[in-house]
């Protein structure tokens, strides 16, 4: 059972819709750009000012964001899919009712999204490790960017359009997707979050072998289940504060 969407009578615009998600998205994208930027870079010598390339990190972070709240907004309704309080923030109703519900499946399976996290930072590979604490990432950034800007890039938009794929090509756009169809978006969908996270690993450390790779991939595929089934069963913003908390609780007690 998919979250329950507002009356046909009231749902939203698209447009509306799009808007509100995409403003959800781009605090994350203000504080990776404002501050993770520079504390990746930090006194590093750049051919260009230190505010061009934030200003051009932001604008392809923003870009992508964009681009996956306007494929959410056109495509998650027809497959079930929604986002509960931005719908009900578009069509000017009353958010907070519709959030609400979503607040307690978000911690429940924010704890178990921190514990694949904490369990990644306390028995993966040393070199992992060193690489984790090489570029310290302010709390901010690991809970606006990963908490909100991720989840409408991963599941509000790459996870959507997945599920919409199998079921305009295997059911051809009829009925509701079936059971089978939202596993394998929910799957695919935290297989690309987990491969999504390699490259800034690689940035640091080079070449990864497999044994550092699979942990990876592995811990943050199973956070992307974990949000993916949220959004699936409870809405986006059930997503948002699971992975928000996550990183929350592992910025407070992991390294």
């Amino acid at each position: 059972m998919s979250a329950r969407p507002l009356s046909s009578s009231s749902r939203p615009p698209t447009r509306r819709l799009f808007a509100v998600v995409l403003l959800a998205g781009l605090p994350g994208v203000a504080a990776f750009a404002g501050l993770a930027i520079p504390a990746a870079l930090g006194d590093q010598v750049l051919p260009v000012p230190l505010w061009w390339v934030m200003a051009g990190v932001g604008l392809q972070s923003g870009l992508l964001l964009a681009a996956a709240a306007a494929a959410g907004a056109v495509l998650a309704p027809r497959v079930g899919l929604h986002a509960p309080m931005c719908e009900a923030l578009a069509a000017r109703g009353r958010p907070w009712s519709v959030l609400r519900p979503q607040i307690r499946p978000g911690l429940i399976g924010g704890l178990a999204c921190a514990v694949a996290l904490l369990g990644l930072d306390l028995v993966g590979p040393v070199g992992l490790r060193a690489a984790q604490t090489a570029v310290p990432l302010p709390g901010v950034v690991r809970v606006l960017y990963g908490g909100l800007t991720e989840e409408v890039l991963m599941r509000w938009g790459v996870m959507t359009v997945l599920v919409w794929l199998g079921w305009r090509l295997l059911q051809r756009g009829r009925g509701r997707p079936a059971p089978a169809l939202v596993a394998a978006g929910i799957g695919a969908s935290a297989l690309v979050f987990g491969l999504a996270h390699l490259p800034a690993l690689q940035g640091v450390l080079g070449p990864l072998p497999l044994a550092l790779a699979l942990p990876v991939v592995g811990a943050h595929g199973l956070v992307g289940v974990v949000t993916g089934w949220l959004f699936h069963r409870h809405g986006l913003e059930a997503a948002m504060v699971a992975h928000a908390s996550a990183r929350l609780l592992g910025w407070a007690v992991g390294p």
